[in-house]
């Protein structure tokens, strides 16, 4: 193959001028840069690896006290430490970690149905009301127990 360094002349090497049809080259871009998202790297059809799951989850909760009212219906997403720029509830989706470049396909996580969390202790939690980070923030503090706090509706991310 071509490396990106030398490219033209690597290409007219393969294009000899003796060919009687012209051919058409393609490049794809096989390394990923920092600034590259998994997003990105979907669209180039790279393989998107696992997070990997450190330290204690956050329990997100669908409903206000769920340890003292089970519901059968609810939903409970569960996130590892992370920077979770997009949490898709589609199917397929996931939540993807644009800083280390993974993704938690096992979270799929309702939007818009936040009503509360368990927060371990000495983690911080950061909510935002848009992807990648942006929009209204709430910063919450561990350890929380769901049952002792509610997210009011106007906080509901």
């Amino acid at each position: 193959g071509c490396l990106a360094v030398g490219l033209k002349a690597c290409l007219n090497q393969l294009a000899v001028s003796t060919d009687a049809r012209p051919k058409t080259f393609y490049a794809k871009r096989m390394d990923v840069q920092p600034r590259d998202s998994v997003a990105m790297m979907r669209k180039m059809h790279l393989p998107i690896p696992a997070c990997p799951h450190v330290g204690q989850p956050v329990v997100l909760h669908a409903f206000c006290n769920p340890h003292s009212h089970f519901r059968a219906s609810a939903w409970k997403g569960i996130l590892y430490k992370g920077t979770w720029d997009v949490i898709s509830a589609t199917a397929g989706g996931g939540c993807d970690d644009d800083l280390r470049l993974c993704t938690d396909s096992g979270c799929n996580l309702p939007s818009n149905a936040l009503a509360s969390l368990d927060i371990p202790p000495n983690l911080e939690v950061h909510l935002y009301s848009e992807e990648d980070l942006q929009g209204d923030h709430l910063v919450l503090y561990g350890e929380m127990d769901a049952d002792n706090k509610c997210l009011d509706l106007q906080h509901r991310l």
